[in-house]
């Protein structure tokens, strides 16, 4: 598991240059992740592959009528169209046809956005965060869009709580693998 959280503290350093509020992060990160995602593998539900060599990781967990992909990656970047294409597809051939498929992943990831969009998985939603002052108890986000105000996961600090109004996730559309 070390060696997983080191893999997925390296994406998070890499994200963190995309939005550095909301990634900055928490004090131990590798230590809270190691832990999470200790806690994550002993679900049986779970569904966690990772590349022989540690050069990629995919952890699912169940949501709903479906999975959450959170903790998705490889390295180098240039991997994405051939180690994070197979760990997706061994991922999508392990669960049940129908389910939801929902892949988190940073818009300006773009060798994993383009790896997503060759598999057929749909943009779905977006995610926006905004700093927020402490005491702010609500927000409303503008042309309708919903927005809440959460804690970011333990891994991180941006400082406070954040609003986040919608979500970059993804479903298949054909779950044909």
């Amino acid at each position: 598991m070390p060696a997983v959280a080191l893999l997925f503290a390296a994406a998070r350093a890499e994200y963190q240059k995309y939005s550095p509020v909301l990634w900055r992060p928490a004090a131990d990160p590798l230590d809270r992740h190691t832990l999470l995602v200790d806690h994550l593998i002993d679900d049986p539900d779970t569904i966690a592959l990772v590349e022989e060599g540690c050069d990629g990781a995919l952890i699912g967990t169940p949501r709903g009528d479906g999975y959450l992909i959170d903790d998705f990656t490889v390295r180098p970047p240039a991997q994405w169209s051939g180690l994070g294409r197979q760990l997706l597809r061994a991922f999508l051939a392990a669960i049940e046809t129908g389910s939801v498929v929902t892949v988190v992943s940073a818009q300006r990831d773009i060798p994993k956005v383009s790896m997503l969009s060759e598999e057929n998985v749909a943009l779905a939603r977006e995610w926006w965060t905004v700093e927020l002052a402490a005491q702010v108890k609500s927000v409303h986000a503008a042309d309708g869009n919903q927005a809440e105000i959460i804690e970011a996961p333990p891994v991180y600090d941006p400082g406070g709580p954040v609003a986040m109004t919608q979500c970059w996730m993804a479903r298949p559309r054909d779950s044909t693998y």
